[in-house]
């Protein structure tokens, strides 16, 4: 695996910027901001705006979006990874008890 795709959203309400609003603040939000990065890259992959976003929040956020994914990635990195752990362990636990010795 090279890289995950990450979503996370953020939304404008009363003029403050939400990070991964719930369903009652994303409903009660002026504007919904979802965006897509590529973590490794840092590339934005996707990004849309639902309703108007002032020009002035806009960079505001983008940021706080990034950084939604950002932490987002490291989480499911973190599980990813000890998952493949348990994973390997496992599997060389199960071939070396399966394995019929050899005599010389």
């Amino acid at each position: 695996m090279r890289d995950l795709v990450i979503s996370c959203g953020a939304s404008y309400v009363d003029g403050h910027c939400l990070v991964d609003p719930c369903w009652m603040e994303e409903s009660a939000a002026g504007a919904s901001f979802p965006v897509t990065i590529s973590p490794q890259s840092g590339k934005i992959v996707h990004t849309q705006t639902i309703s108007r976003v002032p020009i002035t929040a806009v960079e505001g956020l983008l940021e706080l979006a990034r950084k939604g994914c950002m932490q987002i990635h490291e989480t499911i990195r973190s599980v990813v990874m000890e998952h493949a752990s348990a994973m390997l362990q496992s599997s060389a636990g199960v071939s070396s008890a399966g394995a019929v010795p050899t005599t010389s």
